[in-house]
């Protein structure tokens, strides 16, 4: 086992250069841990954090709530690691994707980038639209436009936009 801040202390140790690390602090670290929680808990593992305690050594009330820290520190001890890096990899890689600050867009710039698009893959569109009525295209995606503007003022790619609302809106 290995104190919170032990646990801050050696990451300063090992990431100099890493700003957000080097800015860590022991008392908001364990709120950090729910990033390898949710790998964890989605891939059936151990808890991985149940090893950071507190300077008395122990875990919190809260997360021996939730988790018997001494099997959970057994059960990790008994894991082979190594054989997820992948499912690691990609946790992690989908994370950095979700964390980036987004650049909000004006309307105006919103609207043009839309409409680049929408010419650029008009045909796409059309073909992943149902059109029983025979709508002319700007009738067509009239429905999508304000939700399509709004998430490219947010700053959203616009590949994502147009997939998650046109292209394959069910998809996950």
């Amino acid at each position: 086992m290995i104190t919170f801040d032990q646990f801050v202390q050696n990451a300063k140790a090992r990431h100099p250069k890493d700003q957000a690390v080097q800015n860590a602090i022991p008392v908001s670290t364990g709120r950090r841990f729910e990033f390898v929680r949710v790998f964890t808990e989605l891939n059936g593992f151990p808890d991985l954090s149940a090893w950071v305690v507190n300077k008395a050594g122990k875990n919190s009330a809260a997360y021996s709530a939730d988790y018997d820290p001494d099997v959970e520190r057994e059960n990790s001890a008994n894991t082979d690691w190594s054989l997820y890096q992948n499912e690691w990899d990609a946790h992690v890689a989908e994370l950095k994707k979700l964390s980036i600050k987004l650049k909000r867009r004006k309307p105006d710039e919103a609207r043009k980038l839309m409409a680049d698009f929408a010419r650029k893959m008009r045909s796409k569109i059309e073909a992943s639209i149902p059109n029983k009525k025979k709508l002319p295209y700007t009738l067509l995606i009239k429905p999508y436009r304000e939700y399509i503007l709004e998430s490219l003022m947010e700053g959203k790619d616009i590949g994502s936009v147009f997939d998650d609302t046109i292209f394959d809106p069910t998809d996950d």
